[in-house]
């Protein structure tokens, strides 16, 4: 198109604009009769490309193949083995959720929320101690996964259960705030022992902190087993 594109653009957007400005002067009748022009040149335009489009050429059809061996060997197949392995945990995840949910219902969503974190705990320090094979780390990505679907669950029906109806509201956005400070925490923190220490220091850092998130979760669950 050379020079000539800033001009047509100036052009069309002057017309396009054109019902616009005589809204302002003649009233919304006349603009919207107006506005069939731009439409009527957009079609013009597209029939326009179409005619004068290049047309494709003749390839030969090649078949569709997949192929899986070369995927999974390398550094390739290493990855596809890990990303296979987290979203096999993120199917426990799913499973887990409806189970847990009516285990809350039964017993308590603190309930819920301490085996969650529990299971936390042995996935982190299974990662921590196992071999670095797919076999060996299977059962701790599950336990992962299953954790996730209980603590997902269990967080916000414990703290509606929990809340007064006055602070219900609080409640919810202190739990969002720590949420959202402890993931960034946790992952700048297992980061930089990840990379400056080990990975085994990295899951160690977290199994201590599931440690202490159950030494506080635990009198919670012993409350409400008291209770009247």
């Amino acid at each position: 198109m050379g020079s000539s594109g800033p001009w047509t653009t100036w052009a069309l957007w002057s017309v396009l604009c054109l019902p616009w400005a005589w809204s302002a002067w003649s009233g919304s009748r006349t603009a919207i009769a107006l506005s069939i022009i731009p439409g009527l040149l957009a079609a013009l335009a597209i029939v326009y490309a179409i005619r004068h489009a290049p047309r494709a050429e003749q390839r030969e059809r090649q078949p569709l193949r997949l192929h899986i061996r070369p995927v999974l060997t390398g550094r390739l197949g290493r990855l596809m083995v890990g990303v296979s392995a987290f979203e096999f945990g993120n199917v426990a995840a799913t499973v887990a959720s409806v189970p847990a949910g009516r285990l809350g219902d039964r017993r308590g969503a603190v309930l819920v929320l301490v085996l969650g974190v529990g299971l936390f705990g042995l996935a982190y320090a299974g990662f921590a101690a196992g071999p670095a094979s797919v076999l060996a780390l299977a059962p701790w990505f599950l336990a992962a996964g299953v954790a996730i679907g209980c603590v997902e669950t269990a967080e916000h029906a414990a703290v509606a259960h929990l809340a007064p109806v006055e602070l219900r509201g609080s409640a919810f956005g202190l739990l969002a705030a720590v949420q959202s400070f402890g993931n960034l925490a946790a992952s700048a923190v297992a980061g930089l022992l990840w990379t400056a220490v080990s990975p085994r220091a990295a899951f160690a850092y977290l199994v201590a902190w599931m440690l202490l998130a159950l030494v506080g979760l635990v009198p919670a669950v012993r409350g409400r087993a008291s209770a009247p």
